[in-house]
């Protein structure tokens, strides 16, 4: 999942058109019914521990597993997404072309993605995430699985936003991402670098 969208348009019509870096309202509706479905997942599970029997040490640790289990899983399955898209197949591919070209261009210019507003990047994987998801808001009634999804499907949906944090000078991140990226919940870039180098 860590390659871009049709916002990621081919490098040299980027950095033609500036415009491109902006998210269109279609992207940001997109991105906020994916926020929407994860909030959703994580308030439905905390609303359904509060209204029922007190909470104990062991739903705590149910809480706290799935909640690195959801982790886990995201960033394995993003790794694993990017991974093939770098290096299987091409622009030609039906329905993952144009991820797999953005994914491809991006290891000729890596630092392009941190231009683009979040919604710009996200907005395909927000989709997935709501269409895929937002059933089991709706259908589920286990604090512990929504738990689950809602750290699932929160790592899911900014894993490419995650990805771009990895791209952008220290500097310029939000202190509280940077803070991540030293704790390891979040990508860095150190750790990252070497995925630039063949075969990626």
């Amino acid at each position: 999942m860590a390659a871009s969208t049709k916002t990621n348009l081919s490098i040299s019509s980027v950095h033609d058109d500036h415009s491109q870096y902006k998210a269109t309202w279609t992207q940001r509706a997109w991105f906020a019914s994916g926020c929407a479905t994860v909030l959703i997942s994580l308030a439905k599970s905390m609303l359904i521990l509060t209204a029922g029997a007190p909470t104990g040490p062991r739903t705590l640790l149910h809480l706290t597993m799935a909640a690195l289990l959801g982790h886990l899983l995201a960033d394995l399955s993003s790794g694993i997404y990017h991974w093939a898209l770098d290096n299987y197949g091409s622009a030609e591919t039906p329905v993952f072309g144009s991820q797999i070209e953005s994914s491809q261009a991006h290891h000729q210019c890596p630092s392009e993605i941190t231009k683009f507003e979040t919604g710009g990047i996200v907005y395909v994987v927000a989709g997935v995430v709501t269409a895929a998801f937002l059933p089991v808001n709706l259908f589920s009634n286990d604090p512990i699985f929504l738990s689950f999804v809602g750290v699932l499907t929160g790592f899911v949906l900014f894993t490419l936003k995650i990805h771009a944090w990895s791209h952008t000078p220290r500097r310029e991140l939000p202190p509280l991402v940077a803070a991540l990226q030293d704790a390891g919940v979040l990508l860095r870039w150190s750790q990252h670098a070497a995925h630039h180098q063949p075969p990626f």
